[in-house]
């Protein structure tokens, strides 16, 4: 995963590599075999004291739901005179504004109201809440704004405005376990997240809410062979933000199908103002996709194998000796006035890289530099 910045040399006799290599790149250059795993039932935080180790839990993760999922709800020790919510639609939705975000619809029946909807946006610095959307029974809307952020390494006991995070536990609801969720507490009630799935559990004033089955949808729309299949030659703009002194940002990217040592590939190659490039090369089949080499215009050549498999799942990892990269989820955005849909969206432990379908990597945010699609050239 291309890293995008190269530092200038100060002699004409010599040129320097990246002053980070690529993310994949430099797996393959300590001699690492791409492998998969999931993220597991495991509680523990990765607080090893490895700086490779994958988090197991994180507020990210639990607010993350690349799908559209619906389940049923069971509201027990609900006071007189107050209904709980029948069912949750949950995914990918679209807000007042337009904006896409991620939300979940609780729908009431023989309630004041029909549905609640609560907005949030998911960024590698974390959560934010955005707005509640309230269906009165007589069809009027109330956009009540929220604008709270709940930071991505949010750990047990830390605040973020009214809601503190108790821990990642693990719950069983009607038979299914939820896995890492993230259990918050604010001063009127305490509410169970789960990756996937939102909110699958509140308790207030007595009363509980919970998942209760009846699911259907999960299925993801998107794919990892579709984030990275480039049938035809794009070539884009690229801008970069927060360049150190020294070091050379990308301004332009050729993604599409390429040559290997006489093997059909698919590459993107980054390009700098002073006529520097770096490639990188990889397969895609049926079952997943295979990085295979890193090459630079310097002659620097980085080969060997990691491999994502095609139904990797949300939270799921590969990991080689040297880092790791977890699905966050399938994310939709623009930039530079172009949608991408289902942009595949990995955590590495230096930052966050998109690759979307016929672009490669659109936008990566590494150690604090981000580099992302300017537009088609």
């Amino acid at each position: 995963m291309p890293h995008t910045l190269r530092e200038e040399s100060t002699m004409d006799t010599t040129r320097l590599l990246h002053k980070t290599l690529p993310a994949l790149a430099l797996a393959l250059a300590l001699g690492a075999c791409g492998g998969g795993g999931g993220g597991g039932d495991d509680s523990s935080n990765g607080n090893s004291g490895d700086s490779t180790s994958p988090p197991t839990a994180s507020v990210v993760s639990c607010f993350t739901a690349g799908s559209t999922v619906n389940f049923a709800i069971l509201s027990s020790n609900v006071p007189a005179g107050m209904v709980g919510p029948a069912s949750s639609t949950t995914g990918p939705m679209t807000d007042d504004s337009g904006q896409a975000v991620t939300g979940q619809m609780f729908k009431y029946t023989g309630a004041s109201i029909t549905s609640d909807t609560v907005y949030w946006k998911v960024a590698a610095g974390g959560v934010t809440l955005v707005g509640e959307l309230t269906v009165a029974a007589s069809g009027n809307p109330s956009l009540t704004p929220i604008n709270l952020t709940l930071p991505a390494g949010m750990s047990a006991g830390q605040s973020a405005g009214n809601m503190t995070l108790i821990g990642f536990e693990t719950i069983t609801l009607a038979g299914k376990t939820f896995a890492n969720t993230c259990h918050f507490k604010t001063p009127n009630d305490e509410r169970w997240y789960a990756q996937g799935y939102g909110m699958v559990k509140q308790t207030a004033s007595g009363a509980t809410y919970q998942y209760n089955g009846g699911e259907s949808g999960g299925t993801q729309a998107a794919s990892i062979t579709a984030c990275f299949t480039a049938d035809k030659t794009v070539n884009s703009a690229m801008t970069t933000f927060g360049v150190p002194a020294g070091a050379v940002g990308v301004n332009r990217s050729t993604v599409g199908p390429m040559t290997y040592k006489g093997q059909a590939v698919t590459g993107q190659t980054f390009f700098y103002p002073d006529g520097f490039s770096d490639t990188t090369y990889w397969t895609v089949e049926s079952n997943g996709v295979t990085f295979i080499a890193y090459v630079n215009s310097d002659g620097a050549t980085i080969s060997g194998s990691t491999f994502f498999p095609q139904n990797m799942s949300i939270g799921q990892t590969v990991t080689t000796q040297s880092d790791y990269y977890t699905l966050v989820g399938f994310d939709t955005f623009s930039l530079a006035g172009k949608t991408f849909s289902n942009a595949c969206h990995f955590k590495t432990s230096t930052g966050d890289v998109w690759y979307a379908s016929g672009y490669g990597n659109i936008k990566q945010i590494i150690s604090g530099v981000t580099a992302q699609y300017n537009g088609d050239r």
